[in-house]
């Protein structure tokens, strides 16, 4: 169903100037405190469900998923509100969750990934040459979430990586995580969440080049990762 394109480059660059600190999405988990208990809260838009895993402090082998079945188009102001009373219906059963830190999941497909190639110069030079490649290329960029690193390098070209989301959208997930008293600690996406976990459980494979295959019921995700 769905070729994502995923990599752990996603943990280091800081976001574009310009975005607020509550825009911190993208981001690999990096869970910090490896005792302390977490929640993650997903959007399967192919299954239509939001998906909750809590990891109690006595690790990933405790862990438990729950679905929670939605029907409504993704993503839009019928899924948030159909979202918020998912969480909330939820969250009745574990009152110790309520204002506290979660990790969030966003779809692959609300995610744009995409790559720019500038003249290698100066480090400041290269980052405005950026920015002028995404003004010229996307017209809508001051709608957009942005965040890039470098991938590759020569004397005479660096290619930047870019990874996308609406931040209409973002803001609109953020608000509904706080109406059910709950904030994004870290925000990522499913292939790179997925992939995160390979690493976490490998971490031969950060020293390779693979593509990981998550065969499912009724879809299949396919995540590129280049070492």
């Amino acid at each position: 169903h769905t070729a994502a394109f995923a990599r752990r480059w996603l943990r280091a660059p800081a976001p574009q100037a310009g975005l607020s600190e509550g825009e911190k999405v993208m981001a690999g988990f990096s869970f910090g405190g490896a005792k302390a208990p977490k929640v993650i809260i997903g959007v399967d838009t192919v299954s239509q469900c939001v998906k909750v895993m809590r990891i109690p402090a006595g690790g990933t082998k405790e862990a438990t998923v729950e679905y929670l079945p939605y029907q409504s188009r993704p993503m839009d102001r019928e899924f948030f509100a159909n979202f918020e009373r998912l969480i909330s219906d939820h969250l009745s059963a574990y009152p110790s969750t309520q204002s506290t830190a979660v990790y969030a999941v966003l779809p692959d497909s609300a995610v744009a990934c995409d790559v720019i190639t500038v003249p290698s110069v100066k480090k400041s030079r290269m980052q405005n040459a950026l920015n002028v490649e995404i003004e010229n290329q996307y017209k809508n960029h001051l709608d957009l979430s942005i965040r890039s690193y470098i991938a590759a390098a020569n004397k005479q070209y660096t290619l930047y990586r870019l990874t996308m989301v609406r931040k209409e959208l973002l803001s609109s997930f953020y608000k509904s995580l706080a109406a059910c008293k709950l904030f994004a600690k870290e925000t990522t996406y499913a292939a790179n969440a997925a992939v995160d976990a390979v690493l976490a459980l490998r971490p031969k494979n950060r020293m390779h080049s693979f593509i990981f295959v998550d065969i499912r019921e009724k879809s299949t995700l396919f995540a590129f990762v280049n070492k």
